[in-house]
């Protein structure tokens, strides 16, 4: 911290006090400029001229209260020496000494009271200087907290901006993530439409086949009945011409016509259609049923480990599966169903739900039946779950796959 003189921007008192000095200096030269014989006056001259140079000495170096307190010492010690040793009245030196001394007297007087006059205001200029100082100080500690709490709020500022970047990242990533699922779900969902259409336009060819086919048997039905009939008809006629004249036309008429309706018969019992012959599958832990126009395989048990993991038992069984149809496997068609328990799962970066988990199951089956040389593909809309998902064994067995095997 400065001192009063630093803050008013310079020494207190100084050039005031070297005005002083130069003043006694003055007087001191006047009086020296006297006719003087007597050597004490001269001493006295000489004395004052002395003390001025020693007053402005110290007037420049800044410490004026020192130097007037040591001219007035030097005085006071001048002034007793004085009362020791009087000066006769009537001796014209000794009257210049004593007005000397009397002026000496007065300047000392004038300069002791501007002394107390300064150091009243210094005391004034410290009191001010305190009272600034301490109101600077104030204001330093007004602004030095509104900087700490500016730095506090920027710091809090930098925590959430920081924290509010990081949720953005997460939530670029979680979008990306959802996206790229999204994606792979319409992937997924072009190529089962893909294959829809393909099951579908080879429905319709085996419609249209089998509609052909039931054109010709249909047309050989007909020329069948017809050379039939027409048969019937030279038989009855042969009959009718053999009988006797008394016999009735209408009885032989009716059983021709029953013979007729038993040949009929026959035929539409031969035409009603033959059922599908499929192969007999012995696999342990796979069961088969008969469809009208399918066969079902079951997994007894779960088929997955975990997620879209094959268990090793399943994988030997459908390896079995495709080995024991080989001879003519390239004449089936395999459609998989994945399925999963009824409990929702939570979603995750590849599974959205227990939907998307079942497609990408049928997907598996699907890549390890074409990896041993079958034509398959994965169900677009998966049926009803093979088993009920009432106790935690069926949620298990229900971790599974459906097959349904197509000629």
């Amino acid at each position: 911290m400065s001192d009063s003189g630093d803050i008013f921007g310079e020494e207190p008192g100084g050039e005031e006090e070297q005005e002083e000095a130069e003043n006694i200096e003055e007087k001191a030269e006047a009086v020296a400029s006297e006719n003087v014989n007597d050597v004490d006056d001269v001493n006295t001259v000489n004395q004052v001229k002395n003390q001025a140079a020693e007053h402005e000495a110290a007037a420049e170096a800044g410490d004026s209260e020192a130097a007037a307190e040591d001219v007035l010492a030097e005085e006071d010690a001048a002034a007793r020496a004085e009362t020791v040793d009087p000066v006769d009245q009537d001796d014209p030196v000794g009257k210049t000494d004593t007005a000397v001394r009397d002026q000496l007297k007065r300047d000392n007087d004038a300069l002791q009271a501007e002394i107390e006059q300064l150091r009243q205001e210094l005391s004034s200029a410290q009191a001010e200087a305190t009272e600034a100082t301490e109101a600077y100080q104030a204001r330093i500690d007004l602004l030095k907290g509104k900087l700490l709490a500016a730095r506090n709020e920027a710091q809090e500022s930098r925590s959430r901006l920081t924290a509010l970047e990081s949720r953005i990242q997460q939530s670029r990533e979680q979008a990306d993530s959802e996206l790229t699922e999204l994606r792979k779900q319409s992937a997924f969902m072009k190529k089962n439409i893909a294959a829809l259409h393909a099951e579908l336009d080879e429905a319709r060819r085996s419609v249209e086949r089998r509609g052909k086919v039931m054109v010709g048997f249909g047309v050989l039905l007909t020329i069948l009945a017809a050379v039939l009939i027409s048969r019937g008809i030279s038989g009855c006629r042969e009959r009718v011409e053999s009988l006797p004249a008394t016999t009735g036309q209408p009885s032989d008429t009716r059983q021709a016509d029953s013979g007729t309706d038993r040949t009929d018969d026959g035929v539409a019992s031969g035409a009603s259609g033959e059922a599908v012959a499929w192969p007999t599958l012995r696999i342990d832990g796979l069961s088969t049923e008969a469809k009208r126009d399918h066969l079902v395989i079951r997994f007894n048990e779960g088929a997955f480990s975990s997620l879209t993991n094959i268990s090793t038992a399943a994988a030997a069984q459908i390896k079995t599966l495709a080995g024991q149809l080989r001879p003519d496997l390239a004449n089936y068609r395999f459609v998989v169903e994945g399925h999963t328990d009824n409990i929702p799962m939570r979603p995750t970066g590849t599974f959205a739900n227990n939907a998307a988990l079942a497609a990408a199951r049928a997907e598996t089956a699907v890549d390890l039946l074409k990896s041993e040389g079958a034509s398959a593909i994965a169900a677009a809309s998966p049926g009803p779950p093979p088993y009920p998902n009432d106790t935690p064994d069926n949620r298990r067995r229900n971790r599974t796959l459906v097959i349904r095997l197509y000629q």
